[in-house]
């Protein structure tokens, strides 16, 4: 696990073979079928799904474009940078997101994290109640070293 601090938020750069600290809320990918039953228009978008009666942390969604074309590459990092704002809508103080390459559904290749981690690096200064911020990624050393130089 790695940690940085950008803004006021501390973030932590780690593997997804490592144990996860708990968070108030964990960004995951849609599903084909959510992304299917809601239609192409969630691409590249975020939202939060909560219930007065939901235990545990709280989830956001997000629809990530399955390719990192010059059209996908926008889409990218403007997807993660709505994951962040639903995430302060919502008055997190904590979060865990899973990056492009750690989760089922998630281009892994090093130009989809690079635009990922981009748009979560601009979403930083404009956070009010964000805190800890945990990215998850298949490849700690790689990641920080980019997160690094954006």
């Amino acid at each position: 696990m790695l940690s940085l601090k950008r803004s006021a938020v501390n973030v932590e750069i780690q593997s997804s073979d490592h144990e996860f600290t708990k968070m108030s809320a964990t960004a995951i990918p849609a599903t084909p079928q959510q992304i299917a039953s809601l239609g192409n228009e969630v691409i590249g978008e975020a939202w939060g799904l909560s219930s007065h009666f939901q235990q545990g942390p709280k989830t956001i969604k997000f629809a990530p474009p399955e390719t990192v074309d010059a059209e996908a590459q926008w889409q990218q990092q403007q997807c993660y940078r709505r994951v962040l704002t639903v995430a302060d809508q919502k008055e997190l103080v904590s979060l865990s997101l899973s990056m492009p390459g750690s989760a089922d559904g998630l281009v892994a290749s090093a130009d989809a994290l690079s635009y990922a981690l981009a748009g979560v690096d601009e979403a930083l200064p404009h956070l009010r109640h964000l805190r800890h911020l945990q990215l998850v990624v298949d490849d700690e050393i790689r990641a920080h070293d980019l997160f690094q130089s954006s």
